[in-house]
């Protein structure tokens, strides 16, 4: 059976060549097609503010020049956005895309520009593409800083990322326009989110965000609530036998109850402040057991602290008999009695 000879290795090398070649050309050709996705939002890095002031960011580059995909139909940007004005009227809303788009990139420092750009956007939310809507507002706003109607972006921002119920979405409007009057209900919104995902962390910080940075906000008694009642969460379902974390719960509902005592989520928050009181003495009254239970060495004068703390502290609690018992017991053994000074 005759094989065939091998190629020789230029007619290899040829092929590589030809092979890297096309890739590259390939490459080229197609890279100016996904421009959309670096301008999508993305995930802030873990900070101890997720909204503190940052640097401002450079400028982002402009989509620049002729492809084979972005290719205007005129030879002027006047004449180009008119074309596509016609084509948006008549209803052409993909070829008014494709044509508001190939200006943005022929000529994106010309003066029709952040209209062209604007218009590609409402364009995208109209096609039922909210993901590309968005992120074209973002180019416009981070490209033609004032030379388009503010306000109105951010609201359709707005309302993009709370139809899809997305948390980065609603952020980036918060970073956007942190002055603007929806900012504060982009960032109640984003914590609702984050606390119907179970990010219980990042929920309380877009209510303590809220709370610092809009106290005239009509959302404020909400978010305060919302924060004491994720603190609760955190610390009763997720960490139980965290004594700081119910402390910290502890805070924040006797700083809510303190601050909105007539709140339509006050009596369930004063239940929440008996379930965290009660954790809380528990965990008191398990570190003089825990003292009282040792013999190697015996500490009875830790334990004695231990009980008469928690009988300070909770006079009503379920233990305080058991408590005072060993107390008498305690003061006995030690040579002490209950008028000396109690720990803090």
């Amino acid at each position: 059976m005759l094989t065939p000879a091998p190629l020789p290795p230029s007619v290899w090398g040829m092929r590589a060549v030809y092979r890297t070649f096309r890739t590259c050309l390939l490459l080229g050709l197609l890279m100016p097609v996904f421009p959309v996705a670096a301008y999508m939002p993305t995930s802030a890095p873990e900070q101890t503010d997720a909204f503190q002031a940052t640097p401002i960011p450079e400028k982002p580059k402009a989509r620049r020049g002729i492809t084979l995909f972005h290719r205007p139909a005129r030879k002027t940007p006047a004449a180009q956005i008119e074309w596509a004005r016609t084509l948006a009227a008549g209803n052409h809303t993909i070829r008014a895309s494709r044509a508001f788009l190939a200006l943005v990139y022929a000529w994106p420092d010309s003066p029709e520009a952040p209209e062209a750009q604007l218009a590609l956007a409402r364009l995208m939310e109209k096609r039922n593409k909210p993901s590309t809507a968005f992120a074209e507002y973002q180019y416009l706003i981070d490209r033609y800083v004032g030379q388009y109607p503010h306000l109105e972006v951010l609201e359709r921002q707005f309302q993009i990322g709370l139809k899809r119920r997305d948390r980065e979405m609603l952020e980036s409007v918060v970073k956007n326009g942190p002055s603007a009057a929806i900012a504060p209900e982009a960032l109640f919104q984003a914590g609702l989110i984050a606390e119907k995902d179970k990010d219980y962390d990042l929920a309380i910080l877009n209510y303590q965000s809220l709370q610092n940075r809009y106290p005239h906000s009509p959302r404020l008694e909400e978010s305060a609530y919302r924060e004491a009642f994720n603190l609760y969460t955190l610390c009763a379902d997720l960490s139980p036998q965290d004594e700081i974390r119910f402390q910290s719960a502890r805070t924040a509902i006797a700083r809510f109850l303190r601050t909105y005592p007539n709140a339509v989520q006050a009596p369930e928050a004063r239940k929440l402040q008996k379930i965290v009181e009660k954790r809380l003495a528990d965990f008191i009254f398990q570190e003089g057991f825990f003292y009282d239970r040792q013999s190697h060495p015996p500490r009875p004068a830790s334990a004695l602290i231990a009980y008469r703390n928690y009988v300070r502290r909770f006079p009503d609690g379920d233990r305080v008999s058991v408590a005072r018992s060993r107390i008498a017991e305690l003061e006995q053994l030690t040579g002490t009695n209950t008028h000396e000074k109690i720990a803090p």
